[in-house]
């Protein structure tokens, strides 16, 4: 009998354009099966439209953990490593969790905890993903900045009471709503 695999997949957003959770979860299947893993419907895992930031508030993330420390899986298969966490502190925490106990493997990066550059790769791969999340945030907030600046609405976070989302052709505006 093959050891038990689980899978982890996750996307940010609906509108993101990024690799769909079914197609990551069918990537991380093929690599389960050329890896001799064996993975039943209960062992894929997935948090769809949850923002990696927020990985207390992902429940598939949740299970997963607690039946990798119940001693179910000899391996946790993702497809990219920003898929399973963004913050690099909490990455560690999650990896030293999973791999205490379990392969942590990638689909797309050459991440296998079983080995010690497997191990490596993924401080350097975490440390670059929150790097990245950090270099999003920034763009952002100047973005923002520059709307403010030309007197447009920003239309981050809840939108103003009263107020409805509309555009011109100048661009977005922020319509009264009686």
């Amino acid at each position: 009998m093959s050891p038990a695999a689980a899978i982890y997949a996750r996307r940010s957003l609906k509108q993101e354009e990024d690799k769909s959770v079914r197609d990551q979860i069918d990537t991380c299947l093929t690599k389960a099966v050329e890896l001799g893993y064996e993975v039943g419907p209960d062992d894929v895992y997935s948090d769809p439209d949850i923002s990696g930031w927020k990985d207390k508030k992902r429940p598939g993330l949740n299970a997963m953990l607690q039946a990798v420390e119940a001693g179910k899986y000899g391996a946790v298969i993702f497809w990219k490593s920003d898929r399973l966490v963004r913050h690099y502190y909490r990455g560690n925490e999650i990896a030293n969790r999973i791999s205490s106990k379990a392969r942590l493997i990638s689909v797309t990066e050459q991440i296998d905890t079983s080995t010690p550059i497997g191990q490596a790769l993924l401080g350097f791969v975490l440390a670059q993903a929150q790097q990245e999340a950090e270099n999003t945030s920034l763009r952002t907030r100047q973005a923002a900045a520059r709307e403010a600046a030309k007197g447009m609405p920003g239309f981050g976070g809840n939108r103003t009471f009263g107020y409805r989302k509309g555009t011109t052709a100048d661009g977005p505006t922020l319509e009264l709503e009686p």
